[in-house]
């Protein structure tokens, strides 16, 4: 089956959920505008945001998949597992992030390109882990509500208690200011592994999963 026309259905079956990542874009847009481009608020509301509203495509693309009733007829399809998981998330989580880097321009002020370009690696790194965890949520309760619920209780649990809950898994930097430049620091590193270890662990349950509705 044509990827492309693949991926045009994923796009219509998204529906209105196709937005919902955009608008959280604009609102954090309009948000820097109205803080007057003062980088202690509207970083902070750019890392709590921005690599939450990237999980929703993740998640909103599985519906189809693992919830709505009947779903099991699509592996039916000569399409293999990893187009069905891995694969479609990448897709999106890419275009994701080059809508991301575009918006950082008119979002973002900086003295150095070096800078938003460091932010910029933070912000897809911490958007990979929340992805991530997305897709192994979904894969396992096989729910969006409960889905979406996971990832906010880890949101609202790790920005409450400023990453000491669970210090490991903490991606949040909770910086006022821009980085100076671009660095592969301690917790950078454990985000992204920790990224990995979901986006894998979530592919071999779905490859090996038996029921899908």
């Amino acid at each position: 089956m044509n990827m492309m026309k693949l991926f045009r259905f994923d796009v219509m079956a998204l529906g209105f959920n196709a937005v919902i990542p955009v608008f959280c874009l604009c609102v954090t847009m309009i948000y820097a505008v109205l803080t007057h481009h003062n980088e202690a608020y509207y970083l902070p509301a750019m890392e709590y945001i921005i690599p939450a509203a990237g999980v929703w495509w993740t998640i909103c693309i599985f519906y189809n998949i693992l919830e709505e009733e009947g779903s099991e007829t699509l592996f039916t399809y000569p399409v293999s597992r990893f187009y069905y998981g891995a694969y479609r998330a990448t897709v999106f989580y890419i275009l994701y992030i080059i809508i991301v880097f575009i918006s950082f321009h008119f979002i973002v002020q900086y003295a150095d390109y070096k800078q938003l370009l460091a932010y910029f690696i933070q912000i897809a790194v911490q958007t990979f882990f929340m992805c991530g965890l997305g897709l192994l949520s979904m894969v396992l309760v096989r729910q969006i509500g409960w889905a979406l619920f996971v990832i906010m209780g880890y949101c609202f649990t790790q920005i409450l208690s400023r990453g000491s809950l669970v210090p490991l898994l903490n991606i949040y930097y909770f910086r006022g200011e821009l980085p100076d430049d671009y660095s592969w620091d301690r917790k950078l590193l454990l985000t992204l592994i920790a990224g990995i270890t979901w986006w894998a662990v979530a592919q071999a349950i779905l490859q090996k999963s038996q029921r899908y509705a």
